[in-house]
């Protein structure tokens, strides 16, 4: 096997919400988020004793994205959010499909330095749980598209096997 030298770049990529396939969400930064496993604990007389953990624990996954001029993509995550504040409970579980319809399956696809897709990450479950502000200044010389930052949370994620 041939040892691949190339650098991951950091400034390609796609990254898709099956909720909304028709919106245009240009994520412009976002992140792999952390994953960790806290170990168990076990005693012990003097000092405790630490084994691998159990459960995972996955970080937010955050992401900036440019505003549309009919802020269409801002007005969808926005209405996402506000569907959800009735849904609130530590043990949800979508039942039905209006309730399916709070979650949504996400893919980060990473890009080779010839631009062909390369790593596919798939998100399970995800809903945003914050959208950032949009800033207006008048007093901008040059102006540059309008970003905005959301967060997700999701069940888990996984790496697609690279074939």
């Amino acid at each position: 096997m041939i040892p691949n030298y190339n650098y991951l770049q950091n400034n390609a990529f796609n990254f898709t919400l099956n909720r909304i396939p028709e919106t245009t969400f240009r994520v412009v930064e976002c992140s792999i988020p952390s994953l960790t496993v806290p170990p168990a604990q076990g005693g012990a007389i003097g000092s405790p004793q630490y084994f691998p953990g159990t459960s995972n624990e996955f970080d937010v996954f955050p992401c900036r994205f440019i505003v549309d001029e009919d802020l269409k993509n801002y007005e969808e995550i926005y209405r996402w959010i506000t569907q959800q504040r009735y849904h609130i409970g530590k043990d949800f579980a979508p039942k039905n499909e209006y309730e399916k319809s709070l979650v949504s399956d996400g893919t980060l696809i990473t890009m080779t330095n010839s631009s062909t897709p390369n790593r596919i990450f798939r998100f399970f479950d995800m809903f945003p749980i914050s959208i950032g502000a949009i800033n207006f200044d008048t007093t901008i010389d040059s102006p540059a598209p309008v970003t905005c930052e959301v967060e997700f949370r999701y069940s888990y994620f996984y790496m697609v096997p690279k074939v």
